[in-house]
């Protein structure tokens, strides 16, 4: 294991932080839960680890409750995300994530006010309270979702208006028709919360099929 001690503003990890350590090492990112360091105070804000391009995870609570955290750069090479491994920090944009993360884990997101879009051209699955209490959203775009459970989205944008939701199902390549996911679109309940259509002013959800966009009715 090798321990990274982070310092206040923005930070880049390089090889020659790495003492006696190469990037092929280095397979995933988590929190010292031994540490009695306040997470709220690290004072991080901007990280990039972009060059550890060996890493595959982020482990879960890895950034949980870096209120300073505003901005991080993650390597192409990570292909899970686990609970809560976001959950409580300042980003303003979901960080770079490959096509191969298709899932986001429970309370992944739980709380980052800051993020105002979510946007996740792959993503099939969405967790529960993966995104609850992101109270900034104004808009939804999951091009390839298939199933939302329960909670994944309680209290989005709440006090503000989520005026798009965006849902697709298939694509349109190799015929003229397009090939498509011929399942039905899972949505559990309270997906959005037991109320937050009312409280969050979620005015329209479209679902593309192959005939074009229908709108689901209030």
């Amino acid at each position: 294991t090798y321990t990274w001690n982070l310092t206040s503003g923005t930070n880049t990890l390089t090889d020659g932080q790495i003492s006696g350590f190469g990037f092929d090492n280095i397979r995933a990112i988590y929190k010292n839960t031994n540490s009695s360091a306040t997470y709220q105070t690290t004072g991080l804000t901007t990280l990039d680890i972009s060059e550890l391009n060996m890493m595959q995870s982020i482990r879960s609570y890895a950034f949980y409750r870096v209120g300073s955290l505003t901005s991080i750069t993650l390597p192409r090479s990570i292909n899970t995300l686990n609970n809560y491994c976001f959950a409580a920090t300042s980003i303003t944009q979901i960080p770079n994530l490959n096509s191969s993360i298709t899932v986001i884990p429970d309370y992944a997101f739980f709380s980052c006010s800051q993020l105002t879009e979510i946007k996740l051209l792959h993503v099939w699955k969405i967790s529960q309270y993966a995104f609850g209490n992101c109270t900034s959203v104004s808009k939804v775009v999951l091009p390839s979702i298939r199933q939302i459970n329960s909670y994944a989205f309680n209290f989005l944008g709440n006090g503000n208006s989520v005026n798009s939701i965006y849902y697709k199902f298939g694509n349109y390549r190799n015929s003229g028709y397009g090939t498509y996911w011929d399942g039905r679109l899972q949505i559990d309940n309270n997906a959005f919360g037991s109320d937050s259509i009312s409280k969050n002013k979620i005015t329209d959800i479209y679902i593309n099929t192959c005939e074009g966009p229908t709108q689901i009715g209030s």
